[in-house]
């Protein structure tokens, strides 16, 4: 399975090609919406990497793996088990889960 940073270059890497596939064609001039495809992508790209980059596996008490997102290792019911939920959200609307687990 394609880890999330593998699967979001994919997506900079498509949106790249759409831009410039679009870049000086007749169709870009009339229809300013391949451009901003484009940029919308790299945006939602970018707004996901600032997620994830929050989230990141720490080795914990005792030998477990937690989140050591500022977020997720200060919950009041204790730190939250690696993957944390923001993880497997993202993994979840990315089609699965990573065999990556560093993402």
């Amino acid at each position: 399975m394609t880890s999330i940073h593998e699967h979001l270059a994919e997506q900079k890497r498509l949106a790249k090609e759409l831009h410039a596939e679009g870049a000086g064609t007749p169709e870009a001039a009339a229809d300013p919406l391949i451009g901003e495809s484009a940029d919308g992508m790299n945006r939602l790209v970018a707004a996901l990497e600032a997620v994830i980059g929050m989230h990141f596996p720490y080795r914990g008490p005792g030998d477990r793996d937690t989140c050591g997102s500022e977020i997720c290792s200060n919950m009041s019911w204790g730190p939250e088990p690696w993957p944390c939920p923001t993880i497997r959200s993202v993994e979840a609307a990315l089609g699965g889960a990573s065999d990556d687990p560093m993402l």
